[in-house]
């Protein structure tokens, strides 16, 4: 939990440097975890650097946290997957920690005064997805090979996923099956079309069906036609089949948790603040959303954000500086999209 002290003075200087200055330790501690999702982890960020040439391989050593900060901030003081920052216009020391599993990730939504940072994959809306990195085929994208891995879910009851996709990434699922209705709208993703259809489970997926959706039934809900066909899936965010490793589950007391994915807005904001009721106060339960398709490169210009507010607010409330953020990430991601000869129009919201 932030600390609070109010005297004496501590050295501080920059790692394996030897300058130095004072610090006063009366300043705010806020404290920032970075769970990094699968695909979005440290180690997958070095492997494709040392696979590509030029601005590109500039852009993903950007993405490695904490180093890529220190581009933009040659005080920062690193040590492995922590730093800290100190701004001295704030008055406010930022801790930042990175962890790359479930665990971790749902410790860090349970204690009270952190601010918790997702990156990583939306997986069609059904939540903060964790394993050990890179793009192979495993149970990781889905329900999880183990407890530190695959799904937290946070999203609506039922989801359309691509059969392709169940194909590409070699998960297990637990598909609907079709009853004499359609499912009600309230437990559909709002993305799912109004015309459903009943579609036969193909021969190469039947064997990959969870146990809860076992004896396998005649027919199941889909929609859409040939390769890009999609099939409904049980999704969810309380009484899940990852349960309790849900958002159901998950008595949440960080301060502020921001969902830095795909379309997060759209998927998750309506199940965290409607269906969760964790309602924003003056001090406390704030959220961030992407609106579109995102990367990692959410989490630097959001941190750059962070550190740079230009006025003090140690120990007031974190949403002005918040607010702030809000924007000049927004502002940030477009000019290092520039900068970096990539495209995308997400914002923070």
């Amino acid at each position: 939990m932030p600390d609070q002290e109010q005297t004496s003075t501590a050295a501080r200087s920059t790692a394996g440097g030897d300058t130095s200055n004072v610090l006063n330790t009366a300043y705010e501690t806020r404290e920032i975890v970075l769970a990094q999702g699968i695909q979005f982890t440290n180690a997958y960020y070095q492997s494709v650097v040392a696979q590509t040439a030029g601005i590109r391989g500039e852009y993903y050593q950007y993405l490695q946290m904490p180093q890529g900060l220190q581009q933009d901030f040659p005080d920062m003081v690193i040590q492995g997957d922590q730093a800290e920052y100190v701004s001295e216009t704030q008055r406010v020391r930022f801790k930042l920690r990175v962890v790359n599993t479930k665990d971790a990730f749902v410790q860090a939504l349970k204690t009270p005064g952190l601010h918790v940072i997702y990156n990583g994959h939306a997986r069609y809306g059904r939540g903060p997805c964790f394993g050990p990195g890179g793009d192979q085929p495993s149970e990781d994208w889905e329900q999880g090979s183990a407890s530190p891995t695959g799904l937290w879910r946070m999203g609506f009851p039922i989801i359309g996923v691509p059969l392709h996709e169940i194909r590409d990434h070699g998960y297990s699922f637990y598909p609907v099956a079709a009853g004499d209705e359609e499912p009600a709208r309230d437990q559909l993703h709002p993305d799912t079309p109004s015309r459903l259809r009943r579609v036969t489970l193909p021969d190469d997926l039947r064997a990959k069906v969870l146990g809860q959706g076992r004896p396998l039934a005649a027919e199941y809900w889909g929609y859409g036609d040939g390769e890009d066909g999609s099939l409904l899936l049980w999704a969810g965010w309380e009484n899940t089949i990852s349960a309790p490793m849900d958002l159901g589950a998950t008595d949440l007391q960080c301060r502020c948790f921001c969902v830095f994915a795909c379309s997060t807005f759209k998927h998750n904001w309506p199940i965290l603040r409607k269906r969760k009721g964790w309602t924003r106060t003056d001090t406390d339960r704030f959220a961030y959303f992407c609106t579109s398709e995102s990367d990692g490169l959410s989490v630097p210009c959001w941190l750059t954000a962070l550190f740079t507010y230009p006025q003090r607010n140690d120990f007031e409330s974190w949403y002005p500086s918040l607010q702030w953020s809000r924007d000049r990430a927004t502002s940030l991601i477009k000019t290092k999209l520039r900068y970096y000869e990539d495209s995308g129009a997400w914002r923070i919201i």
